[in-house]
């Protein structure tokens, strides 16, 4: 299931077409694509559609494939915008008290991180996307399959990270 806010910040109502497509982040390829003709009135509106992405792989943490999800607004040739984002297809529940990845129980294994660096222990700007992703690998490395961010939020890119190492 595929939900897309639309903003038409122009008065009265747009006729537009949304085209979504999903294939594997790593390639051009496309899996699956679906196309809906919509009026857009002024302000949000919530589109929802179907996707079915045929003989997908499941994310996991020893093989966290990831898809790219497509999502193209064309109202007519001069207006249009497209975004792009990553996801994995997984299911994460509780069962009777146990952690279950894709149907299968797992035991979390967690650090912490305070999202401080060596140097003033504020991230310094030029040098923080490197020492966050080396803080997240050795986490990794060592066998550790969850992070938890105590210090402030996680940035954005370090949320990408754990989605692409597992």
């Amino acid at each position: 299931r595929v939900q897309a806010t639309i903003r038409n910040t122009l008065p009265g109502s747009k006729e537009g077409r949304l085209i979504v497509s999903a294939g594997p982040s790593k390639s051009s390829e496309t899996s699956a694509s679906a196309q809906l003709a919509h009026s857009f009135p002024a302000g949000d509106s919530v589109v929802e559609m179907q996707l079915q992405v045929p003989n997908h792989r499941l994310w996991q943490l020893d093989d966290p494939f990831l898809y790219r999800l497509n999502v193209k607004l064309l109202v007519d040739p001069a207006a249009q915008d497209e975004t792009v984002t990553r996801f994995g297809f997984r299911e994460l529940r509780v069962d009777n008290g146990y952690f279950h990845l894709n149907g299968k129980r797992i035991f979390l294994k967690s650090s912490h991180t305070g999202n401080h660096c060596p140097v003033g222990q504020i991230i310094p700007p030029r040098q923080a996307p490197d020492l966050l992703r080396k803080d997240l690998l050795y986490m990794k490395s060592s066998g550790f399959n969850t992070i938890r961010f105590i210090a402030g939020i996680a940035h954005p890119y370090q949320l990408d990270l754990c989605d692409e190492i597992g």
